[in-house]
């Protein structure tokens, strides 16, 4: 018998009652003054009743009778119901109250209590397990800021859980009184006492910790290794992590903080984009707040466009990459912003050698509804000081958020980026430059010559908890890139161009139980590519397209024991294009009009995790699909070189499939973490700009010159990290090679790719003095960057067929050091201040790239590509603060 039967003589007299909508409100008056009662009979009188209980395998119901027996409360249940339980009791109770017995026997049984007056209606619980689901988000105490990746679980026990890129956690565990502890670095480990018969959701808020020096706290009451046990293959970069690199021009950058990460190159000079394991930037997918975003550096700034003070968190993966993740056929990069303090108002800022920010954060429905504003500026006028052509050269960002906190499971967020890069030349003074070192074409009349970007990206998302094991996210997204390089005469006319993205993802994630989850969901996306006379030398030919992208994906997390986990799930993706505008023959050059592509694709994705002590063998593989191609000169990569098209019948998607095989070392109560990969990957249908035409007057369509090649990468990362009280450091080191294949370059044999850099190493340390100054430096290495011979004029450069980056440049390699004067937050004061000094390239190394301005034609035999350098050495400082 369960609960119900209470108010069956209520229900009764209702139905039969001559006016049932007045005895309805009477009798619901009733019950509610019922329950008041009861609740304050349960926590009076049940605790003046003490009882003396003594059995030993008795039956609930003998249990039953001797509590009726020393007191005036009454048992309501039904006797075959629990006899069918064949539960037996251990009690030894004395003068305990009647709450407490009945706790007791809750946790001996499946049975649960409710108190009306003198009775006690009894019932079973619906889970036979004995066990409930605790979910809810983990955030900060003061900003109300959601933790990602804090760790929660069950104290003397492995059974727990992390949350995830929204904060939230799923965790069963027994109905009886149990103790979940919860801990993230950085902030006050909290314990948290919970004896519940059924789910309930649990939001958490954790102080921050006030630490001495680099002081990190762990816990020694259970194993978080097996806790955070991820079978994913996912580097997370936290702020923390950005602060503690020496600053390059004293500006942080979320970007630049993962190449010291193995794996993780560096492409060139003057930009942020990166290779992982061998491919080109433009194979690496990055997300920023559910947005796709095609351009992430401002222009030669050597700065990423997402501004350090309002990133959260960031996750890279470079293998074991789930189902839910794709459209980059290397890596994929995942950026979530703060969602703005919900008690306070912070105001932070600072200005460096590169450019000026500030950006403020606070309520606008106190708990409820919160801003964050950013505003970044360049300081980039000090480069004309090296170059007088340079008549204008800067760049600014801006970002805002509006988060709703609509109820405990219920939140909105609503994001919005926009960037803006422009450099324009003294045409006068160029002119004077070629005509005096007797270029080529120093007739060249200049009308015009500037350089403009624009990156705007914004999203809408819905995240959900409806029910204990649920969540779901709905987000919808625009992205535009738009990109101008204008050089524009009676003979030239160079790059102008835009891609706009707009679509949503549906995702869910269902937590099972402790040892299983699942994630699957769709997304849809609908792209669109407009771009005007690409890589021509005449005027004539706009060319324009649309694809669509439907996407649906499911993921299987599934925790065998212990110590072995797997990952597996299966993405699959239908693909239509649109060619709106002629298309040109690859090998007659004719214009074959409108052209229609469409295919469809599975991904299988597999990791798994084994846990020996503190030790994790991981092995996964990877089978990736990307249809939008970034193009660029093959032995040429400049970041600003490139432009995005999509796959047709023509370009076909770009194919990857990785296997990775890593020992990862992670113990909670160790200063020593170290990590060892190997990896192997193949890819189809990477696509390269490649001219090959010597005629001056022959208009160089951008379809006619795509080159299709095969790739493969193989290597072995090593990274180490060692967090002492006064000292941490880590070290990076890969060892790798990626090679192309095509039938029409270097006679068919595998040649160079333009990221082929054998060695590469990164080291980091910092020196904590004392509370308030700390010391950092690091240290680059790695080998020179491939390099091919043009003997044609430029534009457009026209290289040696047979003899593609068949040369290297010398080695990279430069000292940063930092000094940091930290002004320590304190209880009683708000404001908080940061002074860093900065020596970018303290040996004054002389690092050269393949440059993108004119090289000087030699008739009848080869020039060497022109070289450009990194900065010598640059002392710079910098000053930030926050309250």
């Amino acid at each position: 018998m369960n609960n119900e039967i209470i108010f069956a003589s209520y229900y009764e007299k209702i139905m039969n009652s001559k006016y049932p909508l007045i005895s309805f409100v009477k009798y619901s008056i009733i019950i509610v003054f019922s329950f008041i009662k009861s609740y304050y009979s349960y926590s009076q009188q049940n605790n003046d009743i003490k009882l003396n209980i003594n059995v030993e395998q008795a039956s609930p119901q003998n249990v039953f009778n001797l509590i009726e027996q020393q007191s005036e409360y009454r048992f309501i249940y039904d006797d075959l119901a629990i006899d069918s339980l064949h539960q037996v009791l251990n009690l030894h109770l004395t003068e305990t109250s009647l709450g407490n017995t009945l706790k007791e026997i809750r946790k001996q049984s499946t049975l649960k209590f409710q108190i009306f007056n003198q009775s006690i209606a009894v019932s079973i619980r619906k889970n036979p397990l004995n066990k409930i689901n605790i979910s809810g988000f983990i955030t900060d105490s003061i900003t109300g800021e959601y933790l990602i990746g804090a760790v929660i679980f069950m104290m003397g026990t492995n059974v727990g859980a992390t949350t995830n890129q929204y904060g939230y956690y799923s965790l069963n565990v027994p109905s009886h009184s149990v103790t979940l502890k919860t801990q993230y670095l950085g902030y006050k480990s909290t314990d948290i006492n919970i004896d519940q018969d059924e789910d309930f959701h649990l939001n958490i808020k954790l102080p921050e910790q006030e630490t001495l020096l680099n002081e990190v706290i762990v816990s020694t009451t259970t194993n978080p290794d097996s806790i955070n046990n991820n079978v994913e293959g996912a580097n997370t970069i936290s702020l923390n992590d950005i602060n503690s690199l020496p600053l390059t021009y004293s500006e942080p950058d979320i970007i630049k903080s993962s190449f010291y990460l193995p794996g993780i190159l560096r492409i060139n000079l003057g930009s942020t984009g990166f290779s992982v394991r061998g491919g080109s930037s433009g194979e690496n997918m990055v997300l920023f707040d559910h947005c796709p975003m095609y351009n992430i550096s401002h222009h030669l700034a050597d700065v990423s466009i997402f501004n350090p003070d309002i990133i959260q968190d960031m996750s890279i993966y470079k293998s074991g990459i789930p189902a839910q993740f794709g459209g980059g056929s290397s890596s994929v990069l995942n950026i979530t912003s703060k969602n703005g303090d919900k008690s306070k108002f912070h105001l932070n800022g600072g200005i460096s050698t590169v450019a000026t920010r500030l950006a403020a954060e606070g309520p606008i429905i106190k708990n409820k509804l919160s801003y964050l504003v950013s505003l970044r500026r360049s300081n980039m006028e000090w480069k004309r000081l090296n170059d007088r052509t340079i008549k204008s050269w800067n760049f600014s960002d801006f970002n805002t958020k509006l988060h709703y906190k609509i109820n405990d499971q219920q939140q909105l967020a609503l994001s919005l980026y926009y960037g803006r890069d422009y450099k324009k030349y003294n045409y006068k003074k160029i002119y004077d430059f070629y005509k005096e070192h007797n270029y080529a074409r120093e007739y060249m009349n200049y009308n015009n010559r500037e350089y403009s970007w624009y990156t705007f990206g914004s999203s809408l998302s819905w995240v959900n908890n409806f029910n204990q094991n649920w969540l779901v996210n709905t987000s919808f997204f625009f992205s535009a890139y738009n990109y101008n390089w204008d050089m524009e005469n009676e003979d030239y006319y160079y790059i102008k161009g835009t891609n706009l993205d707009i679509g949503f993802n549906h995702d869910y994630q269902y937590q099972i139980n402790n040892n299983q989850s699942l994630k699957f969901g769709c997304k849809t996306v609908l792209h669109e590519f407009n771009t005007n006379d690409t890589f021509t030398l005449k005027k004539g030919i706009d060319d324009s397209s649309e694809s669509f992208e439907s996407i649906i994906y499911i993921d299987h997390h599934l925790k065998i024991d212990q110590n072995l986990g797997i990952n597996y799930g299966l993405r699959g993706t239908f693909y239509f294009s649109q060619e709106a505008s002629p298309e040109i023959d690859k090998i007659n050059n004719n214009v074959l009009g409108i052209t229609y592509y469409n295919h469809g694709s599975l991904e299988p994705r597999f990791a798994m995790s084994y846990r020996i002590k503190h030790n994790h063998i991981k092995l996964s593989y990877n089978h990736m699909e990307q249809n939008m191609h970034q193009i660029s000169y093959v032995g040429y990569y400049s970041s600003s070189f490139f432009i995005w098209a999509p796959s047709t019948s023509y370009n076909k998607p770009v194919i990857s499939d990785q296997v990775s095989l890593g020992l990862f070392h992670n113990k909670q109560t160790s200063d020593f973490t170290y990590s060892v990969e190997a990896y192997y990957k193949k890819s189809q249908n990477n696509l390269s700009y490649f001219n090959n035409k010597s005629d001056e007057n022959l208009t160089v369509n951008l379809w006619s010159s795509l080159v299709s090649s095969q790739g493969k990468s193989y290597g072995l990362e090593f990274y180490g990290r060692m967090n002492k009280e006064k000292v941490n450091a880590s070290i990076s080191y890969t060892l790798s090679r990626s090679l192309r294949q095509a039938d029409n370059i270097n006679m068919g044999e595998w040649y160079k790719s333009n990221y082929d850099r054998p060695h590469n190493l990164a080291l980091n340390a910092n020196y904590y003095i004392n509370k308030n100054l700390h010391l950092n430096l690091s240290w680059l290495y790695s080998t020179g960057s491939p390099a091919s011979l043009n003997y044609k004029s430029w534009p457009p450069l026209v290289f040696d067929i047979n003899h593609i980056n068949q040369y290297r440049l010398d080695n990279y390699h430069r000292l940063d050091v930092g000094l940091v004067y930290e002004n320590q937050k304190k209880k009683d004061r708000r404001f908080h201040s940061v002074w860093s000094v900065n020596v970018y390239n303290v040996y004054n190394r002389i690092n050269e790239s393949v440059n993108e301005g004119i090289n000087q034609y030699s008739e009848g035999g080869y020039n060497n590509t022109n070289l450009y350098s990194d900065y010598g050495i640059m002392p710079a400082i910098s000053y930030k603060f926050s309250f």
